[in-house]
């Protein structure tokens, strides 16, 4: 809904357990967020069948904060299929969409399956506005559409973060990487899941840390399956100061990045 939260949400480091939601076009403990949550742990999360959310919030707004934050739990059959009209759905471990927010030291355990026509993020799904994200870990695996970013599915100032999770498109995937698409910079960023995709039918990407954007001291640990990808890259494609470490393999690859 139309609900904002503005004031200081305090988890005191405590663990809110069993949050549950179904079958709703927008999900999450809250809707949308300008003030700050902190120091929570969300455990036992079960999302099914929903469309548009994250565990913690729809919506980060600028001045919004997440600090210290964690999900667990396992999100199924969220999203929209390419049936659709609907142009795409957006579903984040944490949160779904975030204009300008910061989140920082936040961790989603939260597994993600969702339908085919959907944007998804371990941390956030979309962002924009100079969005900050630091500090942050995705140990969820995340597997069955188009755009997937373990820390960022679109955008994002991205810093000191990992993936642990493993990544898995689909035949119709576009974008696939272990951090972040389309993000202005990563830096000092870290992906040792396993990142693939089956043979693919689309003009595709696949990243051990990004797609797009400029990466800066990061590296990739984990494995990297292209198949017929149109590129594969170990790390992504502008690369400085960075490395990798694990095999790559696919029709067009790249064992760090192409520039």
């Amino acid at each position: 809904g139309n609900f904002v939260f503005k004031g200081v949400f305090d988890g005191n480091n405590k663990t809110i357990s069993g949050l549950k939601q179904s079958s709703k076009t927008y999900f999450g403990l809250f809707g949308n967020v300008s003030g700050t949550v902190k120091d929570l742990t969300l455990s036992g999360v079960s999302i099914t069948g929903s469309t548009h959310g994250g565990s913690l919030c729809y919506m980060l707004m600028k001045g919004g904060t997440l600090s210290n934050c964690k999900a667990e739990g396992k999100m199924s059959n969220v999203g929209v299929s390419s049936s659709s009209n609907t142009v795409y759905a957006y579903v984040g471990g944490l949160v779904a969409r975030s204009y300008g927010g910061t989140i920082t030291h936040c961790v989603n355990g939260m597994d993600i399956e969702s339908k085919d026509k959907t944007r998804v993020g371990g941390i956030v799904a979309y962002t924009e506005g100079s969005t900050s994200l630091q500090y942050c870990e995705n140990a969820g695996n995340i597997s069955n559409t188009f755009y997937i970013g373990g820390i960022s599915g679109y955008g994002g100032i991205i810093k000191y973060c990992v993936n642990y999770g493993n990544i898995t498109g689909t035949s119709m995937s576009v974008q696939i990487a272990g951090i972040g698409l389309t993000s202005s910079t990563i830096t000092g960023c870290v992906n040792s899941g396993r990142i693939a995709v089956p043979l693919v039918s689309t003009t595709c990407y696949v990243a051990g840390v990004g797609y797009d954007g400029t990466i800066i001291s990061s590296y990739n640990v984990g494995e990297i399956v292209g198949n017929n990808a149109t590129a594969t890259y170990g790390v992504g494609k502008t690369c400085q100061f960075c490395y990798n470490a694990a095999k790559v393999s696919g029709n067009n690859v790249y064992a760090v990045g192409s520039s």
